[in-house]
């Protein structure tokens, strides 16, 4: 009975749609929403339902992350953690930092210094470095 509660209370805070955690499909983890709009109060509430889990010796099935637990031991997240989370985001990366061909990059990719994100419906584009919707990513300045 417990452990049925914490599992269905879990299962609707890990719920994408109300934008407290990102899921991706693709490996089955959840990462925190950094464009929530939700107080960060309401992360350590979620904490404290954790704590509360495993004091009642509740194990729940969550898959977060690991660089979660890097950020909570005071760790700096590195190249390796973007793998575990986005791995195409990665193999990008890898892409871009190993290009050697003769062909200017920035005609290859056609990319400037921005991102592109969705937010409740929205897309919004955000410069990576001032100017950076301007500025084209090349062998220079990657």
């Amino acid at each position: 009975m417990k452990k049925e509660y914490f599992q269905l209370v879990f299962r609707e805070l890990f719920n994408p749609d109300w934008g407290m955690f990102m899921y991706n499909p693709d490996n089955r983890l959840y990462w925190f929403n950094g464009k929530t709009f939700e107080d960060p109060l309401k992360f350590e509430l979620i904490g404290t339902l954790l704590g509360l889990a495993a004091s009642n010796q509740v194990i729940l099935d969550i898959p977060i992350c690991l660089t979660c637990y890097k950020l909570l031991l005071g760790h700096q997240p590195n190249f390796d953690d973007l793998e575990l989370w986005q791995p195409d985001v990665a193999k990008s990366f890898h892409y871009i930092l190993d290009y050697e061909k003769e062909e200017p990059l920035e005609d290859v990719l056609a990319r400037t210094f921005t991102i592109d994100s969705e937010i409740f419906g929205e897309k919004i584009t955000e410069e990576l470095k001032e100017g950076g919707k301007d500025i084209y990513v090349t062998k220079e300045n990657r």
